[in-house]
């Protein structure tokens, strides 16, 4: 019966989303996206967070660093040598503790770990690169307020790419980089030119080529998208010890082999997991399917592992 509820759910949410792109599709030019829009799409995409509980057996709590908004998950006993980061998806202009709060409160729950989950800017009133910015903040003072525990930084999607942009922003910062990075179905090339992109067209249901670039669009801005672009950034940086994490059936699914590839070339530490039949961030949408479990599973040997 809990299945077949979230699947449900997950099929009304798809159906909200479908009929906005058509909206969006007919109200406004094409690759440019209305106010109005926007605020649709957050609405429906703030939902995410309805379709599964919060765990009630993690604490949390508002804080604010630096002027940012950011809310502390934390469990009852807490594993106390480590702390994360978490950096949310919306295609750099959409997400909130709505939109996150329980997948973040059950993550905490299953690792056992304080988890900090930052409300960084949104494009288009906060385009690239505050939102790199806002969390270079955050990190920095964590870094001073815990420099005894190991950080873990985590980044689902959009949020994926803000972390690598962070890595790339803390080279000339004095703080050291975080012990380990996980990504999440992690938006690298926002310019959406990887083959998966067409070639997995027709299995995502979440996902369009031409939805992304109006949101590449608002995120990039007066920048323009190759100095956006986390991809241009990856072979500049030394990365942490990192675990990416994809999924078979989604257009993005590229940005992590090919992240995968380029971190092999520098000989870093890194881990790519694929999860067949799954899609853009399963987790957000159903926490208790098997390949969730899995990549829960995996996530925890992965952050725990020394």
């Amino acid at each position: 019966m809990k299945k077949i509820t979230l699947c449900i759910a997950m099929a009304l949410f798809l159906a909200n989303v479908a009929m906005a792109q058509k909206t969006l599709n007919h109200q406004t030019p094409k690759g440019t996206i209305t106010m109005e829009n926007l605020l649709k799409y957050r609405s429906e995409f703030d939902n995410l967070g309805k379709i599964y509980p919060a765990s009630k057996k993690v604490r949390q709590e508002k804080v604010l660093l630096h002027e940012i908004t950011c809310y502390w998950f934390r469990p009852v006993q807490p594993i106390q040598d480590k702390i994360a980061i978490y950096l949310h998806g919306g295609s750099f202009a959409l997400g909130s503790i709505n939109s996150h709060r329980a997948l973040v409160s059950n993550m905490a729950e299953q690792l056992n770990m304080s988890i900090l989950f930052v409300e960084y800017g949104l494009a288009p009133e906060n385009p690239y690169p505050q939102g790199i910015l806002d969390a270079k903040q955050v990190y920095g003072s964590i870094q001073k307020s815990y420099s005894d525990k190991e950080i873990i930084l985590i980044g689902d999607s959009a949020g994926g790419g803000i972390a690598i942009s962070l890595l790339d922003e803390l080279k000339n910062t004095g703080f050291p980089a975080p012990e380990k990075l996980v990504l999440i179905s992690p938006w690298v090339d926002i310019a959406c030119s990887h083959p998966s992109i067409t070639g997995n067209a027709s299995i995502d249901p979440i996902l369009s080529r031409d939805e992304l670039l109006k949101f590449t669009n608002l995120y990039a801005a007066s920048e323009g998208v190759a100095r956006a672009n986390p991809l241009r950034v990856v072979h500049n940086i030394s990365f942490p010890s990192t675990l990416i994490m994809a999924g078979t059936n989604e257009i993005l699914l590229d940005d992590s082999k090919v992240l995968y590839q380029a971190l092999k070339e520098k000989k870093a530490a890194v881990k790519l997991h694929i999860y067949e039949e799954q899609t853009h961030v399963w987790l957000l949408t159903d926490f208790s399917s098997d390949a969730a479990l899995k990549s829960i599973e995996d996530l925890k040997a992965f952050v725990l592992s020394k």
